[in-house]
């Protein structure tokens, strides 16, 4: 019996390049294509994205959202030293995803990474990953806050921060939670797993740097994009050695540098996924390969 997982990578507002992405395969590969996926996985936008397609909610619908209400959410915080407060962030998920819905109440599996700040058995932060096998009593709203409060950007929520800290790219987590006998116990053959990307930006540092906290850290916050868009990229090979043809990942690069919080490029984000595309037509045909041929074929 095959089991399908779909992976979405944290990223911000570029969360719209998967979400096109998704609208592609509904449109050239199966209209049904999100119905039969089993498990979503995803890490702070990610999760957001992956919560609501777990609820049924349409990629055209939260695109949407992000289109017009994505400067909404990044509102400027006026008491406390983060970028943005995570008082409308809440209020737009809340007309998302019911209140008091919980992770038992779900059809299909989710699994979602976040970071305690503090565990008292440990006396430190720890990695959590909440999910439909362990973790079934907390609220799926909690769990979509607490893994897409990025650091810097956003307060903490409930004592956790994003999970992007340890897994900007969630494949290879789900993939471990799914194969645990403690967590999905599911079979690594029946495993299919696509993971989704939200671009990589066209970022780099020509020469030698000697640079400090005020040059790593300045307004575009180098470093933090950096270490984003370079573990993003980690999980990569060891799944390809590890499921083969089981496993694809679908992203590109984007036309232009675009800042988790630069909800005013959702345009060229949308350009960046319909270029995709037409400039690298041979990779998508593969993609689509892949996709009727291996994630979606039962035979």
């Amino acid at each position: 019996m095959v089991y399908r997982v779909l992976s979405i990578d944290g990223g911000g507002i570029r969360g719209v390049f998967a979400l096109k992405l998704l609208e592609f395969i509904q449109d050239e590969v199966d209209k049904d294509f999100l119905k039969k996926i089993d498990c979503f996985a995803g890490t702070s936008t990610g999760g957001l994205i992956s919560t609501c397609l777990n609820l049924g909610h349409s990629p055209k619908k939260l695109l949407f959202y992000y289109k017009n209400l994505g400067s909404f959410a990044f509102a400027k915080n006026t008491k406390g030293s983060s970028k943005y407060h995570n008082k409308r962030l809440k209020f737009l998920l809340k007309t998302i995803v019911p209140k008091n819905l919980t992770l038992n109440d779900l059809d299909r599996d989710l699994i979602i990474p976040t970071c305690r700040l503090y565990d008292p058995s440990r006396g430190r932060w720890k990695e959590e990953i909440y999910d439909t096998f362990t973790n079934g009593g907390d609220r799926v709203i909690d769990v979509a806050i607490r893994s897409a409060s990025a650091p810097l950007y956003f307060p903490s929520y409930q004592g956790h921060i994003d999970g992007g800290v340890f897994a900007v790219n969630p494949a290879l987590i789900a993939y471990s939670r799914l194969i645990d006998q403690n967590g999905g116990k599911k079979d690594s053959h029946s495993i299919r797993l696509l993971s989704l990307g939200n671009g990589v930006n066209p970022s780099g540092i020509e020469g030698e740097v000697d640079w400090g906290v005020d040059d790593w850290m300045d307004d575009k916050l180098k470093l933090f994009e950096l270490m984003t868009d370079m573990s993003m990229q980690v999980p990569h090979y060891p799944l390809q050695q590890i499921l083969k043809d089981q496993y694809h990942r679908i992203n590109s690069i984007l036309k232009e540098e675009v800042a988790l919080d630069e909800a005013k490029k959702v345009n060229s984000l949308l350009s960046s996924a319909d270029l995709f595309k037409k400039e690298h037509n041979d990779i998508w045909l593969k993609d689509k390969d892949w996709l009727i041929n291996k994630y979606l074929d039962t035979g």
